[in-house]
Order: C-alpha cells, then sequence, then structure tokens
C-alpha cells in the first residue's frame, strides 16, 4: 500500500472508531487503530474494513513497534504521522464512577502523550471526560501538560456534543496540540439534533 499524499493517523484506544470516523472524513486515513478489547475490535473493523488493527494493550506497546507497523504497511511512508488521536479510559475520572485518584487505568493518560511525544505527529487529538481537569486530578494532568507544551502548543475546550451535530448532550474534555500554532474552538452547528431526529 502506498503513503504518498496521505495524511496518516495513528488512532490509540480506538474503541469502535468515533474519532477515526470523524478524521476520516476530513480525508485522513488511519494507519494502525490500536484497543485491548477484541470485542470491541470486531465492530471497529465491521466501520473500519481496510484498516490494520491491532489488539494490544497501550500500555505494553512501543512508538517504535507502533512505526514499524506503519513502515511494513507503507513500505513509501516517510516516517511522518499527521496526527495521533485517542480517548484514554475515563473511568478513573469519571462522576459515573468512584473518582478513585489511584485508579490505575488513569495512568494511560500519560502513556497516551508519551507515545504522542515519541511518534512526533503535527498533531494530536485526546477526549475524556470533564472531570479531567478537575484539581483532585492533577497529579495527572501536572505531569502531561508540562510534557505536551515541550512539544506543542495546546488548546483546550469543554465541548458539548449536541453542539456539534450529536444527537446527545454528553460533554468532555478536548485536548489538541499542534506544532503549527493554538487553534480555535470548533464553530457550533446551528441546527441542534435530538435523539427522536436522529
Amino acid at each position: 500500500m502506498m503513503s504518498i499524499n496521505k495524511n496518516l493517523v495513528v488512532s490509540l484506544f480506538c474503541g469502535i472508531g468515533g474519532l477515526d470516523l470523524g478524521f476520516e472524513s476530513a480525508g485522513f486515513e488511519i494507519a494502525v487503530a490500536i484497543d485491548n478489547n477484541p470485542k470491541v475490535l470486531e465492530l471497529y473493523r465491521m466501520n473500519f474494513p481496510n484498516t490494520l488493527v491491532l489488539c494490544r494493550d497501550i500500555g505494553d506497546i512501543s512508538a517504535a513497534e507502533i512505526r514499524e507497523v506503519i513502515q511494513n504497511k507503507y513500505p513509501d511512508w516517510d516516517g511522518e504521522i499527521a496526527a495521533v488521536i485517542g480517548g484514554p479510559p475515563c473511568q478513573g475520572f469519571s462522576v459515573a464512577g468512584k473518582q478513585d485518584i489511584n485508579d490505575e487505568r488513569s495512568q494511560l493518560v500519560l502513556k497516551f502523550i508519551n507515545l504522542v511525544v515519541e511518534l512526533n505527529p503535527s498533531m494530536f487529538v485526546m477526549e475524556n471526560v470533564p472531570a479531567i481537569e478537575w484539581k483532585k486530578f492533577s497529579n495527572i494532568t501536572k505531569s502531561a501538560i508540562p510534557l505536551i507544551e515541550e512539544h506543542y502548543i495546546l488548546s483546550k475546550w469543554l465541548l458539548t456534543a449536541s453542539d456539534y451535530g450529536v444527537p446527545q448532550k454528553r460533554q468532555r474534555a478536548i485536548w489538541v496540540g499542534s506544532k503549527f500554532g493554538e487553534l480555535a474552538a470548533p464553530v457550533e452547528n446551528e441546527k441542534k439534533f435530538n435523539v427522536g431526529e436522529a
């Protein structure tokens, strides 16, 4: 497969591919999608039959391994990655859970950021629940944000899905790191959709 003139994306914690669909719709190509849940990946493969999928734990995979997989898929690859995208587990932060500051899954935010830095894409997008920004979780953010800001210009927003054409009122914290400068928040849709309309 050829990679020339393609904007390649690495999807971490890909789930069934919500972020991937948005990037693919915008003209990017998902070079590799990684998640550790085989049942979820069955659905992902149905949604993205042409994407290379790895059933791996993000905590146990290296940037070198990911780069090797991409190189094998695209022999002419120039080494450039347009974006790394993902939604690390939110259970440790979520108000629907115990909000345990010692939940080991919350440390995967740092693993995500470390992989971003090592993969060196032009940009990254990370989504999570709004509580990730709360002071009680500053042990995570105080480590993550300085590391990001050594390599990227970080833009952060709290966005409500229904403002962007999604029929739900779910809020998400969105972190976008770019090598090209600070980014403006996305423009909201004028039309709001509810579940019945969808």
